[in-house]
């Protein structure tokens, strides 16, 4: 937003005061001139209350995620860069997040995923999504996809969408009907 005089801001907006700068100088005329001398600016940063929650929650290293049977721990930073859901959720919460409705098997491959692939880590998306569908199945598949949904975990959406849409593709059926269709 810019920067406004401390004495300007109301309480609402003093709440979401990142920081005050600071800034050092040296008094002229001084003996020790490399010294810096620390003053208070009168001046500060404001930002939306979004971003200044997150940077609060990003000084916790680990968000507990409390579902129906368990309580599964995911890397803050990661929450946050994968997941538009629990990047809400983490800055309404501070925190802790309570999932009561949903069982830790269901939530357990999205942590891992979270906590085990980078953002824009395409390749480690899709092996990761191979591996799982070797596993698991189809059906767990569908489940992931559906929750990377609501979760709005896009990497892991296409991930899944992709490795499903091999399948299908190379399925016996399908592979006649091309040839079916080419023919004609």
């Amino acid at each position: 937003m810019g920067e406004a005089p401390l004495a300007a801001l109301s309480r609402q907006q003093a709440g979401v005061i990142l920081n005050i700068t600071s800034r050092s100088f040296a008094p002229a005329g001084c003996r020790y001139e490399n010294a810096c001398w620390p003053l208070r600016s009168t001046r500060a940063r404001v930002v939306d209350p979004v971003t200044a929650a997150l940077e609060q929650v990003a000084l916790v290293d680990a968000v507990t995620i409390r579902c129906l049977d368990a309580s599964l721990v995911v890397k803050t930073w990661a929450a946050v860069a994968h997941s538009e859901l629990l990047k809400g959720t983490i800055v309404k919460s501070r925190g802790a997040i309570l999932l009561p409705n949903m069982p830790s098997a269901e939530l357990k491959p999205i942590v891992e995923f979270i906590d085990t692939v980078a953002l824009n880590d395409v390749d480690a998306a899709a092996a990761r999504v191979e591996d799982n569908l070797k596993a698991t199945g189809i059906e767990v598949q569908y489940r992931l996809v559906t929750l990377a949904y609501n979760f709005g975990m896009h990497p892991l959406m296409k991930a899944v969408a992709d490795a499903l849409r091999f399948i299908v593709d190379n399925a016996p059926g399908m592979i006649r009907l091309r040839q079916l269709g080419s023919v004609r």
